[in-house]
């Protein structure tokens, strides 16, 4: 029985061998920027029905997101700060919204995405907007540390 088994093995596999195909061999036709064999349209309906998924989860947080940065608006804060850097390549805008008792709110824009933060020091904010590179004091005092909400799907 496992002569027979070891028999039928060695052909298929030996038939398997032989069907192999030396790409060497053929002409260097390829060219990364023709499609080489068109797109199934199963593929075709999968791929829209990602990106249908995608946008709709991306709109249902920035709507969430929107009505979080809505609420914090209508605090009475008694401080409210901002600036704009229209020459930074990374960091567009900021908003910070702060009372005397401590609690405070920051929200950045950097390029279209917003990123709300929250307990951010006032020293912080006082060093972010004199600073002369905006992206290098965030990434460096800022990023990774006080975020709480975003209107991107990468976070």
């Amino acid at each position: 029985m496992c002569l027979k088994v070891i028999t039928i093995f060695t052909i298929l596999f030996s038939f398997v061998g032989n069907a192999q195909v030396n790409y060497r061999s053929q002409p260097s036709t390829f060219n990364p920027y023709i499609p080489q064999q068109p797109i199934d349209a199963m593929m075709q309906v999968a791929r829209y029905q990602q990106q249908q998924y995608y946008l709709q989860q991306l709109h249902k947080k920035k709507k969430a997101f929107n009505n979080y940065w809505d609420k914090i608006e209508k605090i009475n804060w008694r401080h409210r700060d901002s600036f704009s850097s229209p020459y930074s390549s990374f960091l567009k805008g900021g908003w910070y919204r702060y009372d005397n008792d401590g609690s405070n709110f920051l929200l950045l824009q950097m390029n279209e995405n917003f990123y709300l933060f929250k307990n951010v020091p006032f020293r912080l904010w006082k060093g972010l907007n004199n600073a002369t590179s905006k992206g290098k004091y965030y990434n460096y005092y800022i990023r990774g540390r006080y975020l709480i909400a975003t209107n991107t799907l990468e976070y």
